[in-house]
């Protein structure tokens, strides 16, 4: 099993300390590398490599930002140029071990990141980068370790216990992954990316309730700024998977009904902001089919939840009807990938 892109991601965006006389020239690179935007973060490292050459910290955060962007030899030559400026340079370290394995050298990975933890034994990133390159090369046991130590350093850091709970469930241990997943939440309450992880988690440990809500939540934290609607329509199938799997539960005394109507109220107010997106509510079914299906779908999951919770409330119709409404939205996320 190799990395998950969005934990590789996360462990890529790490914000360089640069030297202080530098700092405020360097604000913008470092919000650019945070936040992934790689091509900007390119073109600022490489205005600050112009103006100080020979600082290691520039031109390393050069090398990721090339590493990202997919130019791997001006990357190698810029993390070797910051090691001979700096041999113990923890993120040039670490860029030679991510891109080891962008080229599938998945020991050389490991070897590299080993380097950079014997040189910076109280960094943890430098041990969940170490756990990256062991996950990538298959070596799980010894990736939980690295990333258990990584926990230990810095237990704040949500990144930290997302890819401690991704080896864990790698190895099968979903119980403890669940609850790694659940504290890296906790930590950082607005990643998407987080909550998709514990909805799968979830998932995984068949509690569909926590399971719905999660992707709920995702999807929610997804809407708010640009969306990559393909991975939210990817998301509302997961979603409405996981309300079919909580109500039948529920019916078979597998689910507590707490947790189907936390799942359907989360649901229900996430439907009832999507309605009000523009783009929702401009929608032309004939101009634009995929839009007029993407909101169909999320009308009718809004329906279906509705029934679900007046279900709960005693009358079975309701209940049997909120079968049908989720079906009905099932299918129209289902045709409105065919049309995107």
């Amino acid at each position: 099993m190799r990395l998950k892109p969005f934990l590789a991601a996360l462990s890529a965006a790490v914000i360089v300390s640069v030297s202080s006389a530098m700092q405020p020239d360097s604000q913008d690179a470092q919000i650019a590398t945070r936040e992934g935007r790689w091509k900007d973060a390119l073109v600022l490292w490489e205005k600050l490599g112009n103006l100080h050459p020979n600082d290691a910290d520039v031109v390393a955060e050069t090398g990721w930002a090339e590493l990202q962007t997919g130019d791997i030899s001006s990357a190698s030559r810029s993390f070797s140029r910051a090691l001979r400026l700096s041999p113990d340079h923890e993120r040039a370290l670490l860029g030679r071990s991510a891109l080891a394995q962008k080229q599938y050298r998945f020991d050389e990975g490991v070897k590299w990141a080993v380097q950079a933890t014997k040189a910076h034994k109280n960094s943890a990133d430098a041990f969940r980068a170490l756990g990256d390159a062991q996950m990538a090369a298959t070596r799980r046991p010894d990736a939980e370790t690295a990333y258990r130590t990584a926990v230990t350093l810095d237990p704040s850091d949500a990144r930290n216990h997302a890819a401690l709970a991704e080896s864990l469930r790698a190895r099968g241990k979903v119980a403890d992954a669940l609850g790694s997943y659940r504290m890296a939440v906790k930590l950082d309450s607005d990643s998407a990316a987080l909550r998709e992880g514990l909805g799968r988690v979830a998932m995984a440990a068949g509690l569909y309730g926590e399971s719905a809500s999660a992707f709920a939540d995702a999807i929610d934290r997804l809407r708010r700024s640009n969306p990559d609607w393909k991975r939210v329509d990817q998301l509302t199938l997961n979603l409405i998977e996981n309300l079919s799997k909580a109500a039948s539960g529920f019916a078979k005394g597998s689910q507590t009904e707490r947790d189907l109507r936390g799942a359907n109220n989360r649901t229900l107010k996430l439907a009832d902001t999507l309605a009000l997106l523009p783009e929702f509510q401009d929608a032309d079914p004939v101009l634009n089919p995929v839009v007029g299906q993407r909101a169909q779908a999320w009308d009718l999951l809004g329906q279906a939840c509705s029934a679900e919770l007046a279900g709960l409330e005693g009358d079975r119709d309701q209940s049997a009807d909120a079968v049908v409404f989720r079906e009905q939205a099932r299918r129209a996320i289902l045709a409105a990938q065919a049309g995107g």
